[in-house]
């Protein structure tokens, strides 16, 4: 009975340990980057998103501006959002784990209202 209830009691250890084994190796955390970049001239922001380097969506979202004063703006890996204000002729621009919480933050000034904003994910 003794050898029964300890080679029970060896199986249950085995499957509980197997229940809780986690790789040898774990993966790093994968980012994807986003970027926004803007014309002050004309007051447009253009993005671009889910790229694997931060240089690739800076590049990606200054193409998409096409203006030749266009300018970057905010690289992220979370969201980020761009935002003017009128009477401050001001940019303002900032990061986020959410578009919600990037918007307010870029909304520096009574009047700004935002040009762009997105998330990676």
């Amino acid at each position: 009975m003794k050898k029964m209830l300890a080679t029970a009691a060896g199986f249950a250890a085995v499957g509980l340990s197997t229940l809780f084994t986690y790789p040898a190796t774990a993966q790093a955390d994968s980012y994807t980057w986003g970027a926004i970049a803007y014309s002050p001239s004309e007051l447009i922001a253009k993005a671009s998103w889910n790229h694997s380097t931060a240089g690739s969506a800076q590049s990606r979202a200054l193409s998409a501006c096409g203006r030749s004063d266009c300018r970057m703006a905010v690289t992220f890996t979370r969201c980020g959002a761009v935002a003017h204000s009128r009477a401050n002729r001001r940019v303002s621009w900032a990061e986020g784990n959410s578009v919600r919480q990037a918007e307010a933050n870029a909304l520096r000034y009574a009047d700004s209202r935002i040009l762009r904003s997105l998330c990676t994910r």
